[in-house]
């Protein structure tokens, strides 16, 4: 569904025991904001939702890359067959 998002550069899903995340990349925070209007979203998030697999309610926080780096090793190494 991510890669479907125009403005999408990437994510990463993100577990720590119970605890889940989406890391996402975005060309510009107004690719963000559409995020919220989008078809594909909508239903994904009914479909998780409804699957029991999302508890409590999504939320979203936005932050400004200040710097640091990711080798290309880094993306290799995350892509899944």
């Amino acid at each position: 569904m991510f890669q479907k998002q125009p403005g999408c550069l990437g994510v990463l899903f993100l577990r720590s025991g119970e605890n889940c995340f989406a890391l996402t990349f975005w060309k510009d925070l107004r690719s963000v904001e559409q995020l919220k209007t989008s078809q594909l979203y909508v239903e994904a998030s009914a479909f998780y939702s409804n699957s029991g697999m999302l508890l409590g309610e999504p939320s979203l926080e936005v932050f400004e890359v200040k710097g640091g780096f990711l080798e290309p090793e880094a993306v290799a190494q995350a892509r899944f067959p």
